[in-house]
């Protein structure tokens, strides 16, 4: 069984996102570079963080660090002005180790401390609740005299009208209407409910899904104005968006215009996008390299030396391989099926002739791949970050000891 959704084309236009990974990948490749081995363009995150800011005046980009701890990417998203989203105490501490302000920090989470979440409010990070027993657990950690504070809560998908189709973001946060005893828990407390947040969606190619779920959600917020516990002032309507190289950047740009300047005029609110997969997924692409070439039945099957452990997806993830050689002239693509050396596939998608010892880059791969990662089999690659053309830092490769070593085996 596949591990894999079978990808539909992604575009290779000329200049387009795919054709400037392969560029980035032919610039710091020599005959001798080890494969497999990853390249990671942080001008290209910086690129996004800016599509997403200048699309409406009051929008704050968040990056949800989920997608890839590697701290030269928290770097280049520090160095634009954006924030981060942490999902743990171990994302925050990264966020802060990263040099975020904790006024840049957005922290969500399911089940967390009462002390903890204290400490984050007091110390201005946007924390968004999930549940009332957060809430209490919140309050009784700051107990009487604390210093005004503000907290957000994140509502769940009983917003559509009870739909199971958005599987697990529907079970996660509270109903709407449950946000009124949020507010009536909070008067007379040193915290005022601040904004409201929301994550139903992933992989989404368009804004239809978000823009469906804020009109729905809108007019569900009516009662809790003028409640005094009550101050609105950002709405963070989560994540969920495919890369760029899936969505492209106008059908981007239209979907957060659209919801920034929606929540603008309900609410004179902040939109706060939490942007992973959106960010980082194209702006990496794993060097590999063909181990050989087979027919199964009339399809065409590579075999790469890029690994499992390296290219686990997000659901709904897709992955694209080329080749770093160009087509030669007349030259046409044919159907590929891409598998990696222990038979899972990667991804389908056309591709120019291949034989045993060609690199190939697979592209979109730098979404969640380093932080859902085992070593397996072999071990993973070594990562080079580039910023104007040039690489600026290298994660070396795991190497056999600490395959070992991570599996108490240091012993010989």
């Amino acid at each position: 069984m596949s591990l894999f959704p079978l990808a539909t084309d992604l575009p290779m236009e000329s200049g387009g996102p795919a054709e400037r990974a392969l560029r980035q990948l032919r610039r710091v490749t020599s005959s001798s570079t080890a494969t497999p081995s990853a390249v990671v363009d942080l001008d290209r995150i910086a690129d996004g963080v800016g599509l997403a800011r200048e699309a409406h005046s009051r929008i704050v980009v968040t990056y949800a660090m989920k997608a890839s701890y590697h701290r030269p990417v928290l770097d280049a998203v520090r160095a634009t002005g954006a924030g981060v989203s942490a999902f743990s105490e171990l994302e925050m501490d990264l966020a802060r180790t990263a040099g975020f302000a904790s006024s840049d920090i957005v922290y969500n989470g399911v089940g967390r401390d009462g002390a903890a979440l204290a400490a984050a409010v007091d110390a201005g990070v946007t924390v968004n609740l999930e549940s009332l027993a957060e809430l209490h657990g919140l309050l009784h950690a700051r107990g009487a005299g604390s210093p005004p504070g503000r907290i957000g809560f994140r509502v769940n998908s009983s917003v559509l009208g009870g739909s199971d189709a958005l599987g697990k973001y529907g079970v996660l946060g509270l109903p709407v209407d449950h946000l009124l005893t949020v507010a009536d828990t909070l008067r007379g407390s040193s915290l005022v409910l601040g904004g409201i947040s929301f994550h139903h969606f992933a992989n989404r190619l368009n804004g239809a899904d978000h823009l469906d779920a804020l009109e729905r959600l809108l007019p569900e917020l009516a009662p809790l104005s003028g409640h005094p516990a009550v101050a609105l002032d950002y709405i963070d309507v989560g994540g969920g968006w495919a890369s760029r190289m899936e969505m492209d950047d106008e059908n981007a740009t239209e979907t957060f215009l659209a919801l920034a300047g929606r929540i603008d005029a309900a609410f004179d609110c902040t939109t706060i996008l939490e942007l992973g997969r959106f960010l980082v997924a194209d702006a990496e692409a794993l060097l590999s390299r063909v181990v050989d070439v087979r027919a199964d039945g009339s399809t065409v099957v590579a075999i790469l030396d890029a690994t499992t452990n390296y290219l686990i997806p997000a659901p709904g993830h897709r992955f694209r391989v080329e080749r770093l050689e160009p087509l030669a002239g007349g030259e046409t693509r044919t159907p590929v099926r891409f598998v990696d050396r222990m038979g899972s596939t990667i991804c389908e998608n056309a591709c120019g002739s291949l034989r045993p010892g060609a690199l190939v880059g697979v592209l979109n791969a730098g979404a969640y791949a380093g932080v859902m990662k085992e070593h397996f089999v072999y071990p993973l690659p070594d990562t080079s970050y580039v910023r104007d053309d040039m690489v600026v830092a290298i994660s070396p490769a795991d190497g056999e000891e600490a395959v070992r070593a991570h599996h108490h085996w240091s012993e010989r």
